[in-house]
């Protein structure tokens, strides 16, 4: 079984209907005998992202983000203390670019878990030296 990291903009497209990788995010998912890992920061990310989208997108973002946690395809990797410190650490190594704590996070848990390729449009996992599979 294959095993990619699921970041917060795949999350998103698949709840939101408009969204312009919807239809990408779709395909990847129908995808047999894929695992996915994600993290509570990355699911965080998601549910800030739909925070001022009225209370009906909210729920909507909140359901969603308990299924994942309780799908068993999906490993959601928990928020822990030392990960802070360590995501810390590679934000300030990486100070030239732009990635976000939770990119710095993501990258973390994917050299981890030695995964490769990430169902994200974000080109700072392909700075990272990934493969963004919705670009």
């Amino acid at each position: 079984m294959k095993t990619v990291f699921a970041d917060a903009n795949y999350w998103i497209a698949l709840i939101n209907p408009r969204d312009d990788l919807r239809d990408r995010a779709r395909a990847a998912t129908a995808q047999v005998g894929l695992r996915l890992v994600t993290t509570d920061w990355v699911l965080l990310e998601v549910l800030n992202y739909f925070a001022d989208k009225g209370a009906a997108v909210r729920l909507t973002a909140a359901r969603t983000c308990d299924s994942i946690r309780n799908s068993p395809n999906v490993e959601v990797v928990p928020a822990l203390r030392n990960d802070l410190e360590a995501t810390t650490a590679l934000y300030r190594q990486h100070a030239d670019k732009e990635w976000s704590a939770v990119d710095c996070h993501s990258l973390k848990v994917m050299r981890e878990r030695q995964i490769d390729e990430a169902l994200t449009h974000d080109h700072h996992f392909e700075q990272m030296g990934f493969k963004a599979l919705l670009r």
